[in-house]
C-alpha cells in the first residue's frame, strides 16, 4: 500500500468513530482502569507511534443516545481498522460485551506485553 492508499485507509477507517474521538495519536487516560491497565496501553499505543502507525485511543464507536450501540476501545489502529483491548483490569465477560457494541471489525484481546507482541498487532 503506497502512502497516500494508507491516508485514505486510515480516513475510511476513522469514520467509524464518532466525532469527538477523533484525535490521532494521542493517549487518553481513563482514571477507572488500574494503573497496569494505563500502562499497558501507553506501551501499545507507544510502540504503534514509533511503528509509523496511526491510533486513537479510548475511540468512542457509534453515538451516545444509542447505548446498544456506544462502545469505547481501549485502542483502534487505524492502519489496519483493528482494535485492541487491553484486558488487565477487565474479563473475558466484559470483553464479550464490549465486542457487541463495536463495528464489525477485528479485536485483539491482550492481558500483558507478551499477548502484544505475538499477534503481531503492528507489523
Amino acid at each position: 500500500m503506497n502512502q497516500l492508499q494508507l491516508m485514505q485507509f486510515r480516513n475510511r477507517a476513522i469514520q467509524y468513530l464518532d466525532f469527538s474521538s477523533r484525535k490521532r495519536n494521542v493517549i487518553n487516560l481513563n482514571i477507572h482502569n488500574s494503573f497496569q491497565h494505563e500502562k499497558l496501553k501507553f506501551e501499545i499505543c507507544y510502540d504503534l507511534k514509533k511503528n509509523g502507525k496511526e491510533f486513537v485511543s479510548e475511540a468512542k464507536f457509534g453515538s451516545k443516545g444509542h447505548s446498544s450501540t456506544y462502545g469505547i476501545a481501549d485502542i483502534f489502529v487505524l492502519d489496519t481498522a483493528t482494535i485492541i483491548e487491553v484486558l488487565v483490569s477487565e474479563s473475558i465477560e466484559s470483553l464479550q460485551w464490549k465486542i457487541r457494541k463495536y463495528p464489525k471489525l477485528p479485536v485483539i484481546a491482550v492481558k500483558c506485553w507478551e499477548d502484544y507482541l505475538n499477534e503481531n498487532c503492528n507489523r
